[in-house]
């Protein structure tokens, strides 16, 4: 991921991390990684892919509060 848009951004620069459009962009990103990881996972009924599924959801929860 190219972080040198949002540090040349002025509205991230003032908020001091992400403006809300790109804070929109890196969550959508981020979400895109987790789900990835999950689904690499081919056991699925191990620990692994549930703790991977519950941190997914949890993750949601608070992207989403946000």
């Amino acid at each position: 991921m190219d972080y040198s848009k949002y540090l040349q951004c002025p509205d991230c620069q003032e908020s001091g991390l992400y403006c809300v459009k790109h804070r929109r962009e890196v969550e959508a990103n981020l979400r895109k990684r987790e789900i990835s990881k999950v689904l690499k996972i081919r056991n699925i009924g191990s620990p692994q892919y549930v703790h991977a599924i519950r941190g997914l959801l949890e993750s949601y929860s608070v992207w989403d509060a946000n």
